[in-house]
């Protein structure tokens, strides 16, 4: 896993690099610039054009390192300094005087003039100007430069982050540097590792600049990325006489009329992600379907009422739940009462229980079910269901991802997988991850209904909640990669099953 840090701990850690390694910080600007002019590199063609954008800080300081390194290399370059440093001793300062000395173009901008030509030349420009410990919008002549880089379409290489991209909450300044590539220096940024802040930053690039040690300041609330090594050693191989009844056994509660693919979803991603046994709970007017459409699941049929379950179905669940090992509840359901008296029952019931979709929605408006959600339930909301349960906003929840998903676990004491780009696990005793699996090609419906399914597998296999959280996330994700295999678009639901097996198939080989 990779530690998200917020701008407060990278900086106890360049410091601690001083104090207590006794490495000078100039020194560490030095590597820095050279990773970056090694990054760029690789965008440029032989003899390429840099434009180099520094401002006052130690960004502009790495972003002068590297025109060194690359005017040394072969690459012509060009540096425009919206600020220079207002202390010529201190480490950026030092690097002002040291280009100048070797003859590189340094230009101060007073205005924009020149700046479009100067863009449109360049085969690459190098984001400098603002760095971790910016906040708030950019304004005057540092804005204006910003929009123009936006506007030329040029490749840009940004130095740690974006500039106007918030490094702790990922809130996204206006305006903000578009980047094609992030080189994260040291560590990765929790603003680079959510939305929207990760869309700002291209690909990213966490490089090695030689700090010692490791952050001072990590605890156990630290976000930490996951790392397909993670997942791996959560899913040992199975044993090779192991059978069925050992796999897991799953009831999936939901797939009401209208809704019976939700279930059929939901029921194939769980035999697809390892169930042993699988039984699809829906209303007994749909029964004799699911063998057409997925004959490796059993079903549990309820009774209606005005075509709703009745209230004798929450009674009829109690058997089935005895006998499996997880349940996951909601793709499907809907939210009429019949259904509030299912969703008690698997409250009530205690065990390894994924709460989705309608689920969710019931648990918004009955708020006397979350005591029992306590230690066992995971919850899967995506931002609007998350808004609900937290009697908030989608916009509020998207401008904090990780404050949002760690507050619904505070609140509710279940594990929270926040669904979307860049889902955030939180457990309630703080812990916090980020799953960077999966592609624009799983914007497609029924997506929800195979994590349900899948998480409830893992569960089943008896993983606890947070960890039966983390592998779905990145298993649901790599297998959506493997579907759209390298485009953007037309991935189905069943798409991302089917390729289930082949991104556990992967982790074998970590």
């Amino acid at each position: 896993m990779q530690p998200l840090l917020t701008a407060a701990q990278m900086r106890a850690w360049d410091e601690a690099a001083a104090r207590q390694y006794g490495l000078p910080t100039l020194l560490l600007m030095e590597h820095a610039g050279v990773a970056v002019a090694q990054a760029a590199r690789g965008l440029l063609p032989d003899g390429g054009r840099v434009l180099l954008l520094c401002g006052k800080g130690n960004n502009g300081g790495d972003a002068l390192v590297a025109a060194r390194w690359l005017q040394r290399w072969g690459y012509r370059c060009e540096i425009l300094a919206a600020d220079l440093p207002a202390d010529p001793t201190s480490d950026a300062g030092r690097q002002v005087d040291l280009v100048r000395a070797l003859g590189l173009p340094l230009t101060r901008l007073e205005s924009l003039a020149g700046v479009a030509a100067a863009l449109a030349a360049a085969d690459l420009v190098i984001d400098g100007l603002l760095g971790t410990g910016s906040s708030g919008d950019p304004r005057g002549l540092l804005a204006e430069l910003i929009e123009a880089v936006n506007a030329a379409g040029r490749p840009v290489l940004a130095i740690d982050l974006p500039s106007g991209l918030d490094a702790d909450t990922a809130a996204v300044g206006q305006p903000c540097v578009q980047a094609t590539v992030t080189v994260c220096l040291g560590a990765l940024k929790r603003g680079l590792a959510v939305t929207p802040g990760m869309l700002q930053a291209g690909r990213l690039e966490v490089v090695d600049i030689g700090l010692p040690g490791r952050c001072p300041d990590l605890d156990a609330g630290t976000p930490q990325r996951l790392a397909a090594a993670d997942i791996a050693a959560l899913l040992p191989p199975r044993a090779r006489d192991a059978h069925k009844g050992q796999a897991g056994r799953v009831a999936l509660v939901g797939a009401s009329e209208g809704l019976l693919g939700a279930g059929i979803l939901a029921a194939r991603a769980a035999l697809r992600g390892g169930a042993g046994l699988v039984t699809l709970v829906l209303p007994e007017t749909l029964a004799g379907s699911v063998a057409q459409s997925c004959p490796e699941t059993m079903t549990w049929p309820l009774p209606l009422l005005a075509g709703d379950f009745s209230e004798a179905a929450a009674e009829r669940l109690g058997p089935l739940l005895a006998r499996v090992d997880a349940c996951g509840i909601g793709p499907g359901l809907g939210t009429a009462p019949g259904a509030q008296a299912l969703l008690a029952a698997v409250a009530a019931w205690g065990r390894p229980t994924v709460y989705d979709a309608d689920a969710l929605n019931l648990l918004a408006r009955h708020r006397e079910c979350w005591p029992a959600l306590a230690g066992a339930a995971l919850l899967t909301p995506h931002p609007g269901e998350a808004a609900r349960l937290l009697a908030s906003s989608i916009a509020a929840v998207q401008a904090d991802r990780l404050g949002a998903a760690r507050t619904l676990a505070e609140r509710s004491g279940a594990v929270v997988l926040l669904k979307g780009c860049g889902t955030v696990i939180a457990a309630p005793d703080g812990r916090l991850r980020v799953n960077p699996t999966g592609t624009p090609a799983m914007a497609s419906a029924g997506l929800g209904d195979v994590l349900t399914g899948l998480a409830t597998a893992l569960l089943a296999s008896g993983l606890p909640a947070f960890e039966a959280a983390l592998a779905a996330a990145w298993l649901h994700g790599r297998a959506g990669e493997l579907a759209a295999d390298g485009g953007d678009r037309g991935v189905l639901a069943s798409d991302v099953s089917e390729a289930l097996p082949r991104a556990l198939a992967e982790l074998r080989l970590v």
